[in-house]
């Protein structure tokens, strides 16, 4: 250990918070959906920046949608038949926020450690005599924490423990092995050829 110590450049946790924004977007369906599969959603933070006691955030919500389209009615056997293809549509949906971070300035690094929708709620609008919709009412809520961190110089107080090197031997030993050697007879040995006799 030296004397006075060793002088580090760590990240020091200033603060951390949470914040929640309302998303609303209209999505327009290209056919008509006449029904919805599924929606899988994705949260992509683009840029997080810190400035005075707050931190700055723009990200996407992304939403893969798989939805049924009608082209032909008709009653067979006695049932109801509604019949089309299945459309996928995938959206970016921008969205911003700022959460409140008490201590950050500007030049500290911002983290985020979490992002989720923390609520949705999605809805067929726009509705055709046919019974088809060609807008989706997307509503969600999208929860993010942030942590906010600022790189200082401190002075500490402990024992180096960096392990040593490994290294390997310049010279080593070669070890004879009894019952290992090929006898001196049988060096110098031919292979044997198609046709050759034991």
């Amino acid at each position: 250990m030296k004397e006075n110590g060793y002088v580090i450049q760590t990240p020091v946790v200033v603060n951390t918070n949470t914040a929640q924004v309302l998303v609303v977007s209209e999505i327009p369906l290209t056919p008509p959906a006449f029904k919805i599969d599924e929606i899988h959603k994705l949260i992509e933070i683009d840029d997080c920046a810190a400035v005075c006691d707050k931190v700055i955030i723009n990200g996407r919500l992304i939403k893969n949608i798989t939805y049924k389209t009608a082209k032909n009615w008709d009653r067979k056997g006695g049932l109801n038949r509604v019949c089309g293809d299945v459309r996928h549509c995938t959206v970016e949906i921008p969205f911003h926020l700022f959460i409140d971070v008490p201590g950050s300035r500007d030049g500290d690094e911002c983290e985020i450690e979490d992002a989720i929708v923390a609520g949705e709620f999605d809805k067929l609008v726009d509705r055709h005599h046919d019974g088809t919709f060609s807008k989706l009412l997307e509503k969600s809520v999208i929860k993010v924490r942030a942590k906010v961190v600022r790189r200082k110089w401190l002075k500490v107080h402990a024992r180096d423990v960096t392990p040593k090197r490994l290294r390997c031997p310049e010279d080593s030993e070669v070890v004879t092995v009894p019952g290992l050697d090929i006898p001196e007879e049988d060096k110098h040995d031919q292979p044997f050829g198609p046709g050759d006799e034991w």
